[in-house]
């Protein structure tokens, strides 16, 4: 049934005439956003895998144009038209399956994609704070947590009041999001404490990051890398300084490890409230090209340059199709028809 779906959907976008599509949807382009490469299911890894791959010889099949977030960014910024059906992949944060595994596999078909890196992530100095919650939470063996969160209020974690231990970990990340960072990676060895669990000195085999001569070879094979701020603190919950120090420090800092850097930038979370005009004019200070954020949507000439949306990688192949052709703004388009009277 499903592949039926899929089967109909690509009937119907090869079928429909440029010109119609040009006329109902204009010039769109989708920027895809992946994360991780592994899951702590072998199993559940391979399927996605195997979907991903999917995804990558559609594209190929279909005659899809794999450009840079960088090409992108220029053709918006020169007012020039991208070449027909283009496509753009982003990796987020820069763990080392980012490299290990993500490249082997774009560079099987020919994809490059652009890497934002957490840069203190990189050095050595933390491991993503929401990464750490995952890990402390999965690995306590209390049933209660009596603790606080990072602004003073009290926190208590009680493991019967939650489906499980995902829908808790979203829970808390979720609570800490709105809330200020500056202190945040600070907390966590409190909640270390509390949840009794051991602090790693380094982090743990599936949370370590790539190498910069990782990110170093991954330009060398035509992708991108740029910076993902130095800790992955929420921008819009910190003050003028760290904010300011977040976007300066990470460019200086990708740009003193790597050859070839990337001057996109790509917003922790990414959500409307994660940022503000104070980050993009810090942006501009930096001399950013763009910078994505996470809504989904289609990016557009018209579109503020650093405020590309972009969409999550789907898990289903018919979503897949739909986002990568126009159908997804060809639904929006009939919607807003159907509904306008």
């Amino acid at each position: 049934m499903k592949n039926r779906l899929v089967n109909g959907l690509t009937a119907f976008v090869n079928l429909t005439p440029k010109r119609i599509v040009q006329r109902i949807c204009g010039n769109i382009t989708p920027i895809f956003m992946l994360h991780r490469m592994v899951n702590t299911n072998p199993r559940s890894q391979e399927k996605e895998l195997q979907h991903i791959e999917w995804c990558f010889k559609y594209i190929r099949k279909h005659k899809y144009q794999p450009i840079t977030l960088n090409q992108l960014s220029k053709a918006y910024v020169d007012g020039q038209q991208l070449p027909p059906k283009s496509v753009v992949f982003t990796l987020d944060d820069g763990f080392y399956d980012q490299h290990e595994i993500a490249a082997p596999l774009f560079n099987k078909y020919e994809l490059p994609y652009t890497c934002f890196v957490i840069t203190d992530f990189l050095d050595g100095k933390l491991w993503p704070w929401d990464d750490q919650i995952s890990y402390i939470l999965s690995n306590t063996k209390k049933t209660v947590i009596n603790t606080g969160l990072p602004d003073g209020q009290p926190l208590i974690l009680d493991f019967s009041q939650f489906e499980s231990v995902t829908q808790m970990i979203d829970y808390l990340r979720g609570s800490i999001k709105r809330r200020p960072q500056e202190h945040l990676y600070a907390w966590l060895t409190k909640l270390y404490l509390a949840a009794e669990v051991d602090i790693p000195s380094v982090p743990p085999e599936n949370f370590r990051p790539m190498s910069w001569d990782q990110a170093q070879q991954l330009i060398q094979q035509g992708h991108d890398i740029a910076p993902h701020t130095k800790t992955h603190r929420i921008l819009s919950q910190l003050s003028d300084l760290d904010a300011k120090d977040e976007i300066e420090g990470s460019f200086k800092r990708v740009n003193e490890k790597l050859k070839g850097a990337s001057r996109t930038f790509a917003y922790p979370t990414g959500r409307p409230q994660d940022y503000s005009d104070r980050e993009i004019k810090l942006l501009k200070q930096v001399d950013a090209s763009s910078s994505v954020i996470t809504t989904p949507n289609y990016s557009r000439i018209q579109d503020p340059i650093f405020e590309l949306p972009r969409y999550a990688m789907p898990h289903e192949r018919f979503d897949f199709v739909q986002y990568l052709s126009f159908f997804d703004e060809f639904k929006r388009k009939l919607l807003r028809f159907r509904y306008s009277d």
